[in-house]
């Protein structure tokens, strides 16, 4: 398997892409009308996940995209193949993906687009 140090720009956008999918199983349309085009999504997704329910089950969405995202950034496979390891695959993958980007995905979207990926309810 080969590891990027720098992520093709296909795989960074993927992984943008993932990380909108998520957040819009937690954000009602309801709600993004309310707010207007004005507001940050990470404004909106606080005031949606009130429950601790919800609250709970984005958590482990976002922990779980954050891994697999790290190894999409560093190795160019999709999230279904990623899916199809077997966990012993999966964690070494992971570990030499945050080695070849020099963290995690939070880490390397900080570091060259001063955006984070993680979504942190207030």
């Amino acid at each position: 398997m080969k590891f990027r140090s720098k992520p093709l720009h296909r795989d960074v956008k993927r992984v943008r892409e993932e990380q909108l999918k998520i957040l819009m199983r937690y954000i009602s349309r309801e709600a993004l009308q309310k707010h207007g085009v004005d507001t940050k999504l990470e404004d909106v997704l606080s005031e949606e996940l009130k429950d601790p329910e919800k609250l709970a089950s984005f958590a482990a969405d976002m922990e779980n995209f954050n891994f697999v995202a790290t190894i999409m950034l560093a190795t160019g496979m999709s999230r279904e193949e990623i899916e199809e390891l077997d966990e012993d695959t999966f964690w070494d993958l992971y570990e030499k993906s945050k080695e070849a980007i020099g963290g995690d995905v939070n880490h390397f979207f900080e570091r060259y687009t001063g955006v984070s990926t993680s979504m942190k309810v207030k």
